[in-house]
């Protein structure tokens, strides 16, 4: 889906700690990150925390099936929020929007 909207997908990981130690290995950095809030063994928080330790430009885009967790996660640094199940519109309209207000 992503690729066929001209998004170049550059990695998908299910661990956080590889998302970190990757992350630090790109540059340039990636334009987006999707993060899901429910990785393992560090949530998607957590995570974001740390990527933005690393780059405090960071453009993080959190998904979770836990609607509790969307004001923290945008009060910690994401550029927006997704409730699963979501449909592809709704994620590439999103996308893009992160881009181009923080371009």
């Amino acid at each position: 889906m992503f690729e066929l909207h001209n998004f170049e997908i550059l990695g998908e990981l299910t661990d956080g700690q590889k998302v970190i130690e990757k992350y630090s290995d790109f540059n340039p950095k990636p334009d987006i990150i999707l993060l899901d809030y429910r990785i393992t063994p560090k949530n998607g928080l957590k995570i974001m925390q740390e990527l933005l330790k690393i780059d405090p430009n960071a453009k993080l885009l959190i998904i979770s099936a836990d609607y509790t967790i969307r004001d923290r996660a945008l009060e910690a640094g994401a550029k927006g929020f997704l409730l699963k199940p979501i449909k592809e519109n709704k994620i590439l309209s999103t996308m893009k929007k992160i881009l181009i207000r923080n371009s």
